[in-house]
């Protein structure tokens, strides 16, 4: 099949900026073996997971990344475009998408929805990664004094693909996707999850401290136990000492998930994971459930959906490298004797093997295997 080059072109560089630029058509990833679409590929995002692939946390037989850039999202993806080229890296290629989009368009037919029929049809899953908070007049909420979002119609480009994956359509027969692949693997990491309740009906409460837990100043937030906090807050009391935006804490499963069994195998019922968020979902979407919170249940921590098996929301990081590294230099706190960094609180809460059950359980869905 041929498609209309004006609604989507493969690229091996980005945009008309790039006058020399090869562009090649959608149908050459035909044939390509294993297609797995990379949302917001960001240089640090596309790092992440050529990481994971090249040490193995991945390992899906025919492999190609085919990162999705939006043209009106607010990031240079030159960047990644120049790092993949640089690194001679053959098995990650880039897509743009040029339609635009307004608040009005997301959650109807509109013109992108070729370009993501498209993107659907070539592909056999999508993970949707992390940024800034939504805005939240697109789930009816006004917005906080805390919320922060520099990125709005990546939001729009984001939110409508889901809503084409997996939304309730009452006119359209063709939509939601998911239905004509229902073994399509939908992924969606911290912003991604909060994106995919909103997408399928549901709200945030835009800040955990203040709103679930009335902490309103950062000492406070020090105070509380562990397992209540989401996000570092130590790097805003001493920014002096460069300590990570994020922090561990445990979670808990509420209801059945290939991640539960994944933590019973490797005989950790509660795993410790990476948490950089201050945002989460409040009313569920509509079709999804809660699988997974915080240990006092105040955070969803995961999400899934009732109709479709593969399509699945994870509040917690488990895809920077960082967290796996050895050398990391990302700090957590000092314990009085050393720095705490990300890479020893993995091994030290002997939860690596959750966080590569993870993703063994991923590649065998993409790989059609039975786990």
């Amino acid at each position: 099949m041929k498609y209309n080059m004006r609604f989507l072109t493969f690229l091996i560089f980005l945009f008309p900026v790039f006058a020399s630029a090869q562009l090649v058509d959608i149908d050459n990833l035909e044939g390509r073996g294993h297609i797995v679409l990379l949302m917001h590929p960001t240089e640090s995002n596309v790092k992440n997971f050529c990481w994971l692939v090249d040490t193995g946390f991945i390992e899906i037989d025919s492999l190609t990344i085919v990162g999705v850039c939006y043209k009106y999202d607010n990031y240079d993806f030159s960047k990644s475009v120049d790092y993949v080229k640089k690194n001679e890296i053959d098995f990650v290629k880039f897509v743009a998408v040029n339609d635009t989009l307004t608040q009005d368009d997301i959650f109807k037919e509109n013109a992108c929805t070729d370009d993501f029929k498209k993107l659907f049809e070539v592909s056999d899953g999508v993970i949707f990664t992390g940024g800034d908070d939504l805005p939240p007049y697109v789930y009816g909420k006004q917005t906080s004094l805390l919320t922060s979002n520099s990125n709005t119609l990546r939001h729009f480009f984001e939110l409508s693909f889901l809503y084409h994956l997996a939304g309730e359509w009452s006119s359209a027969s063709d939509l939601p996707l998911i239905n004509k692949k229902k073994d399509y693997v939908v992924w969606a990491i911290c912003l991604g999850m909060q994106t995919m309740n909103v997408a399928l009906g549901g709200t945030l409460v835009q800040d955990i401290p203040s709103q679930l837990y009335s902490c309103n100043t950062v000492e406070e937030v020090l105070k509380q136990q562990n397992d209540e906090k989401h996000k570092n807050y130590y790097n805003r009391l001493h920014p002096e000492q460069d300590y990570d935006g994020g922090t561990f804490h445990r979670i808990k499963f509420t209801g059945e998930s290939f991640a539960k069994n994944i933590a019973e195998k490797t005989s950790v019922n509660n795993p410790y994971v990476y948490s950089y968020h201050h945002q989460c979902v409040g009313k569920t979407g509509k079709g999804l459930q809660v699988v997974a919170t915080s240990m006092d249940g105040k955070v969803p921590e995961m999400i899934q959906s009732e109709k479709y098996k593969n399509f699945t929301g994870f509040q917690f990081h488990f895809e920077y490298k960082y967290l796996y590294s050895d050398d990391s230099a990302h700090k957590l706190y000092w314990n009085g004797k050393q720095n705490i960094t990300t890479s020893s609180f993995v091994r030290d809460k002997e939860t690596l093997n959750f966080y590569k059950g993870l993703w063994k359980y991923f590649s065998n869905l993409i790989n059609g295997k039975k786990d």
